[in-house]
């Protein structure tokens, strides 16, 4: 018996399980992170334009709307590197990669 309380062989597949079940998580944070990159970039740079071409209290509007989906993303990947940090610490301690870095 090993510490599981199973058999070595069974603990390594479940082991083995585990880690691909991590890795996949890591794949869909990774891509989910660069998604909410591009879409708010998307995002920025057409409010952009309009401003550019707006003037007065409708510039103002779209920069604020340019800043509040900025902040938005801040918010939003800090969490989903909240939520990779936590995985990790849980299923491989020790490990220090972040999805995307």
């Amino acid at each position: 018996m090993s510490c599981c309380g199973r058999r070595p062989k069974s603990c390594t597949g479940r082991a083995q399980l585990l880690e691909a079940k991590l890795k996949a998580a890591a794949k869909r944070a990774e891509d989910r992170a660069g998604q909410l990159k591009e879409n708010v970039e998307a995002k920025v740079k057409e409010l952009e334009s309009q401003a550019a071409t707006a003037s007065g209290e409708a510039k103002a509007k779209i920069e604020q709307r340019i800043e509040a989906d900025r902040a938005d993303y801040q918010r939003r990947a800090g969490q989903l590197k909240q939520a990779w940090e936590a995985t990790k610490q849980a299923y491989i301690p020790g490990a220090r990669t972040s999805p995307g870095g």
